[in-house]
């Protein structure tokens, strides 16, 4: 495994950026660009916004900087074929390839890019070529295709999120698409082919409001917690959530993960719940809480603490029966996790 740098023509993009902006990177979801640059003067601009992140379905790395995204072969250096979209006007707070539905656009299109901002969700169609494939024929997923990527727009396919920005977005293989909010909210992006009074094209479906919450005060709520990553178990009917505070949420979709999302569990600190676990007290030896901030470093407008979740990965069946769930702390520790049943034989959380 190699480290490449990243194609010039987003080195250009960022540069710019940077000078027109403060001088300062903010990351979210997917990774932060690395690098370094001082107070240009500009305090009163808002910093670069910058992601990384893979398709690995479709060989494929990608890159935002503010309102672009770059998309670019990872396997070869020598013509990474980057293709550049920019068609919105904020900064892009998230970013997922899902499958197209069956049905809704031409057969060329057979993956869309979900772009967030912090005021719409839109699907940018991918079409993907062979090398011989002839003009509008997709290319054959195999070792030899993807020789070429074009990202065709979808203007109808764009949806407001009324002030909510989406920090994050995963996508299940039939191609559900969930989203994050950082409201602290479960959203979906449901579309369709039609337009018509009954039905949008495109609309955003909240999964976990609920009445309650709807007729409580915000000021008696608190402050909302973001959902900064969504994670599906294709196995296993579940989806995870992990918010900003270093906690984890449950959803069960459904045998055929074709259900609405139910909320079936949930820990608020991760970390809290580690320390109490083990015997003999070793959990408050293994996650002792850093209260200096050694080892921190600088996230945007956040700090990220050796002891905060910062990344969660699903376990296949194939690695683990009884372990579903890896979380990535702060420092690199690792805490596996299992979801179990209380009236499912086990199957379902």
């Amino acid at each position: 495994v190699g480290i490449t740098a990243l194609p010039d023509v987003i080195r250009e993009k960022y540069n710019m950026s940077l000078a027109s902006g403060s001088g300062e990177i903010s990351g979210a979801s997917g990774g932060a660009f690395s690098g370094a640059g001082g107070n240009s003067g500009h305090g009163d601009q808002q910093p670069v916004v910058c992601l990384t992140g893979l398709f690995p379905s479709i060989r494929r790395a990608w890159a935002t900087v503010d309102n672009a995204v770059f998309v670019w072969r990872f396997d070869s250096e020598a013509d990474p074929n980057v293709v550049q979209y920019e068609g919105q006007e904020q900064a892009i707070s998230a970013v997922a390839l899902a499958p197209a539905k069956k049905g809704v656009f031409w057969e060329a299109i057979q993956n869309v890019l979900v772009i967030c901002t912090s005021v719409e969700v839109t699907l940018v169609g991918v079409v993907m070529q062979s090398k011989g494939a002839g003009r509008g024929h997709s290319a054959a997923y195999s070792e030899s295709g993807y020789e070429s990527m074009n990202l065709q727009p979808l203007p109808l396919y764009s949806v407001a999120t009324d002030t909510v920005m989406m920090t994050s977005v995963c996508a299940t293989a039939e191609g559900r698409i969930f989203l994050g909010g950082e409201d602290g909210h479960i959203y979906e992006l449901l579309y369709s082919v039609g337009d018509n009074w009954r039905n949008k094209r495109a609309s955003l479906v909240c999964h976990s409001k609920t009445l309650v919450s709807m007729v409580i005060p915000s000021f008696l709520r608190g402050a909302p917690t973001p959902v900064e990553q969504l994670a599906i178990d294709e196995e296993r009917g579940i989806m995870y959530a992990r918010t900003r505070a270093s906690g984890i949420q449950v959803f069960d979709l459904g045998a055929y993960k074709e259900a609405s999302p139910k909320k079936v569990a949930e820990i608020q600190d991760i970390v809290e719940a580690a320390r109490r676990g083990g015997p003999s007290g070793l959990g408050r030896q293994l996650f002792a809480r850093d209260g200096s901030g050694r080892g921190s470093h600088s996230r945007g407008t956040s700090t990220t603490k050796p002891t905060d979740l910062v990344h969660i990965a699903v376990l296949e069946k194939s690695v683990s029966e009884n372990l579903h769930l890896v979380g990535v702390m702060g420092d690199g520790r690792r805490l596996f996790l299992s979801t179990f049943s209380y009236g499912y034989g086990g199957e379902k959380p």
